[in-house]
């Protein structure tokens, strides 16, 4: 077999398409509900540093509940968040958001990031 550029593609794509299949699989593979606690309704546990296979989903879904860290406290007045009036624009006049990040990168640092 000869080594030529189209030969190198193909094989490739080949193993792009494999790898992709795969990885694929995975992603239709259930987990197994009842295991997870969906007849309980997916419970939320007492914090612990190993958990029941049960209550994972709850854990990972009230986390906030679980593990409360700074909890602030509601203000006597809200303030609405208002739009600026224009786009902040980044030192080298280019957002970051259209130009990316590598590009204000190599424009800022001597030596690139």
């Amino acid at each position: 077999m000869t080594r030529s550029p189209a030969n190198i593609h193909r094989q490739g794509v080949r193993l792009v398409f494999l790898g992709s299949l795969f990885f694929a699989a995975g992603a239709f593979a259930a987990p197994d509900e009842a295991a997870l606690g969906q007849a309980e309704g997916y419970p939320n546990c007492p914090a612990s540093l190993r958990p029941d296979t049960r209550c994972l989903v709850g854990l990972v879904s009230r986390f906030d509940e679980v593990f409360p860290a700074r909890k602030v406290a509601k203000g006597a007045k809200e303030r609405p968040l208002k739009r600026a009036a224009t786009e902040l624009r980044s030192a080298t006049g280019t957002s970051r958001r259209t130009a990316g990040w590598t590009t204000i990168c190599r424009a800022t640092a001597p030596r690139g990031c």
